[in-house]
């Protein structure tokens, strides 16, 4: 869909991404659902409720509290990844309506890095203000994909930088910044070491730093990988 947008091109058709994004993770999902249910049941039983949220992967997004990690815990990250396929398109199909020609790839990652703090200030808020609140209210606010959304800014601006590679004036300070792994590796370690001691503090407001100082370091090291020339 980045590339579509970049290159004017007609965006993918909707029912083969569908299917090959489902094809990649429910099927050995349900396998895995099916062995957590049969082996390892919930102390507390299965609400038939949960069955098809389950199956479908909408628990990360379902507004109960514990629902994410209630049957399969590990799961909860295949929820927010389905989430995120299904916003692809349609956010693709906003932008492709607001604007029909092709997309600089600076300004869509104005975009990206837009939503990203958006997620991150919603996610500060959250956790700050609301706390582990089990009011409805506050449990569709705290569960789903606008608290992880700028997890995968990383991954869409990194996409773009690749698709940025022949313009000799765009993206010159990010491939600078990615073409030294020493130095792309020593910003990761630090915002790596930076966020876990946020993380183990008593203080709300700087745990909810953490994570976002955690993707961003992610995302030095993938860049590295993707960018930097030969090791």
């Amino acid at each position: 869909f980045l590339r579509a947008l970049v290159r004017g091109e007609p965006l993918p058709r909707m029912w083969a991404y569908a299917t090959r994004r489902g094809a990649r993770i429910y099927p050995a999902y349900w396998i895995a659902f099916t062995a957590a249910v049969l082996l390892l049941p919930p102390r507390g039983g299965i609400h038939p409720y949960q069955i098809p949220v389950h199956l479908l992967l909408l628990q990360s997004s379902w507004p109960h509290a514990g629902e994410p990690e209630a049957i399969l815990g590990v799961a909860w990250t295949l929820g927010l990844e389905i989430a995120f396929y299904v916003l692809v398109p349609i956010a693709a199909v906003f932008l492709r309506a607001i604007h029909p020609a092709p997309w600089r790839p600076g300004r869509l990652a104005a975009v990206i890095i837009g939503a990203g703090a958006a997620s991150v200030g919603w996610t500060y808020f959250v956790t700050v203000h609301l706390g582990n609140s089990t009011a409805t209210l506050a449990l569709v606010a705290h569960i789903g994909l606008q608290m992880w959304l700028f997890a995968f800014c990383p991954g869409m601006l990194i996409a773009l930088a690749t698709l940025a590679q022949e313009d000799n004036r765009e993206w010159v300070w990010f491939r600078r910044a990615t073409q030294w792994p020493a130095l792309s590796l020593s910003a990761a370690a630090l915002l790596w070491a930076g966020g876990y001691a946020l993380e183990h503090t008593n203080r709300p407001w700087l745990v909810a730093t953490s994570t976002p100082m955690y993707v961003i370091a992610c995302g030095l090291v993938v860049a590295c990988m993707v960018t930097a020339r030969s090791w």
